[in-house]
């Protein structure tokens, strides 16, 4: 080789050297601006031998601090016991608050993974702040995103870097294991109302795609338009579709987070979506929106139960001809139905929070001496001579039940005033 070419070689060398440096420092930049809390942890003593720019920024060390320190520092004492089973396997994930150095707990989901570091055994701890779930969503979807086109360069690069791609492809793999893991929806898409992202949950559940991957590219109306060819002649089959698209609208309108009860039939079964939606940018440009859905048709459906049967309850007392009222255990007036207020001669605001020493003052010694025989009979039943609005005496009987909660605790009194004439009428039937 002569020194022509041992130049043009050395060049090359210093060419391929600053490519693998750069690719490098890519690396590092990526590394250090992932918002989630890395961790580089011995595998043997438990200590911590790296940590990114997250970490620091968040816990309030600086890297000669944290470095060192067993990971039973960065957790509540209560959590040691679940620390040691999470470092039990190779691989795992697990909730397990961190402290902060000022104290302050960080309740996160963890995710534990042992691998090579500088030719020694060490484990990987990637960990999410549950704090900012939905600020972190978004952030999440921007460094997938990143992750996509850094993963598209270093494919076109020279197989000197395939290490690095590998690396890069691991990341990425692992937020999408993340993503699919939650039964909640996740998804991003651009202006156009076209998928960008999609988990596991909403691919299944709602769009009804063959993989993650299918709705790329496509809008809700493709595939609620799909659906309903399947099923042409039932209307009710897939109603999901426009009003995605119309909340979507919304959000790129006003660029700010927005709620939407998001609800309609997928597969012929009525589901009804708990769903934020916040406006996606990349540096100043609004390039989509970001999105996260959560199936609380069940507790809808219990919701929309028990106000049923709150209007059922309350118009019942309402018109039952009888007094009823209910108290709390220290004994004051909690609420009363009409009838027990047009008895007594006064609106239902001047009744709540008095006791009967403020309404019967003259009867309140006997009154009160029931009440302490409920309280530990459960019920009792007694005759009473009331005095009307009008003073007009009336001979009834009261009774009185306790009010539990679900844990069987006495919580509330209620009671009933039967005048005698209605209880012999009742009686007679």
């Amino acid at each position: 080789m002569d020194l022509a070419e041992l130049r043009q070689y050395s060049e090359l060398l210093i060419q391929e050297d600053e490519r693998i440096r750069s690719s490098e420092q890519n690396l590092i930049t990526l590394f250090q601006n992932i918002t989630d809390f890395i961790f580089i942890i011995d595998a043997v003593t438990h200590t911590v031998i790296d940590v990114n720019k997250s970490v620091l920024d968040t816990f309030g060390y600086t890297i000669d601090e944290i470095k060192g320190k067993h990971i039973y520092d960065l957790h509540p004492d209560r959590s040691q016991e679940d620390i040691d089973m999470c470092f039990m396997d190779d691989a795992c994930s697990c909730e397990v608050p961190f402290v902060t150095k000022e104290g302050k707990e960080i309740p996160s989901v963890t995710k534990i993974t042992k691998f090579i570091w500088d030719d020694n055994d060490a484990y990987v701890c990637i960990a999410r702040d549950m704090t900012e779930r939905f600020a972190y969503e978004a952030e999440l979807n921007t460094r997938n995103m990143e992750l996509e086109v850094a993963l598209e360069e270093l494919r076109n690069t020279e197989d000197e870097l395939k290490s690095q791609i590998n690396n890069i492809t691991y990341q990425n793999s692992l937020i999408r294991a993340m993503c699919d893991n939650v039964p909640d929806m996740i998804w991003a898409k651009d202006v156009n109302n076209n998928y960008i992202f999609a988990n596991q949950a909403i691919a299944a559940n709602l769009l009804n795609a063959t993989s993650t991957s299918e709705p790329l590219g496509k809008d809700d109306l493709y595939f609620a338009e799909r659906e309903r060819l399947l099923h042409p002649n039932d209307p009710n089959w897939h109603t999901f579709g426009e009003i995605c698209k119309n909340s979507d609208e919304i959000v790129l309108r006003e660029k700010k987070t927005r709620r939407f009860q998001e609800f309609g039939n997928v597969k012929g079964k009525f589901v009804w979506l708990d769903v934020y939606k916040s406006p996606f940018f990349f540096g100043s440009e609004l390039i989509g929106v970001v999105g996260s859905g959560r199936d609380v048709t069940e507790e809808q459906s219990l919701t929309n139960a028990m106000i049923s049967q709150k209007n059922f309850l309350e118009a019942l007392l309402e018109n039952l001809p009888l007094p009823i009222f209910y108290k709390d255990m220290d004994g004051k007036f909690i609420d009363a139905n009409g009838e027990f207020c047009n008895f007594y001669g006064a609106s239902l605001s001047y009744i709540i929070g008095k006791t009967t020493q403020d309404l019967f003052p003259e009867d309140a010694k006997y009154l009160n001496e029931k009440e302490e025989e409920l309280k530990k009979t459960g019920r009792v039943k007694f005759y009473y001579d009331a005095y009307d609005k009008h003073m007009v005496k009336h001979r009834i009987i009261i009774i009185k039940t306790l009010h539990h909660d679900a844990n069987g605790k006495a919580i509330g009194i209620i009671g009933c005033g039967i005048g005698i004439a209605h209880t012999a009428l009742m009686e007679g039937l």
